[in-house]
């Protein structure tokens, strides 16, 4: 169960970002879609890391820093051609090749409705994406759009908040 909730403002800053490679365990590694073996890492601290060759997955080697804002990664999701990332802010960003999940390079914002994103759930290709505060849940089967428009589609009209979604199927 992840919970997110915001008003739109906050005075409430995100705790700096380490640096340096990651000791601890992961929370979250998938594939990047399209490739041989890469993939993106997340770890307890909010950090995410993209490996071109499914090793080092905390850094070293040909490993890079996949985001280097000051907010945390608090979810990933591989979506037909790419990851979408959720970031603790509630935005999520689409990246094609697993890097720059903040956005810039080849990455583009995923959601334009304005409300924070509460979570990601992977669904066949897709993903579901419920909006915090008793909002809307989006299904995008390309990881855009994720508040309706192109080939998105709503599933849930929203006014009660959702505490979990599971994939079936």
């Amino acid at each position: 169960w992840v919970g997110l909730s915001s008003c739109g403002k906050s005075s409430h800053e995100s705790p700096p970002v380490p640096s340096g490679p990651e000791t601890g365990p992961t929370v979250k590694v998938v594939r990047v879609p399209g490739t041989a073996a890469a993939v993106v890492a997340v770890f307890p601290d909010g950090r995410a890391f993209y490996s071109p060759d499914g090793f080092n997955l905390g850094g070293g080697g040909n490993t890079i820093p996949a985001y280097d804002g000051n907010l945390q990664v608090l979810d990933i999701v591989a979506v037909g051609a790419g990851v979408d990332a959720l970031l603790s802010n509630g935005a999520v960003y689409f990246s094609p090749n697993g890097q720059d999940l903040g956005g810039g390079g080849k990455s583009t914002y995923a959601s334009t409705g304005g409300l924070p994103i509460q979570s990601l759930t992977a669904v066949g290709v897709g993903v579901d994406a419920a909006f915090a505060n008793g909002g809307p849940v989006y299904y995008s089967p390309d990881g855009l759009n994720l508040a309706g428009g192109g080939h998105s589609t709503r599933v849930y009209a929203g006014g009660h908040g959702v505490q979990q979604i599971v994939a079936v199927g």
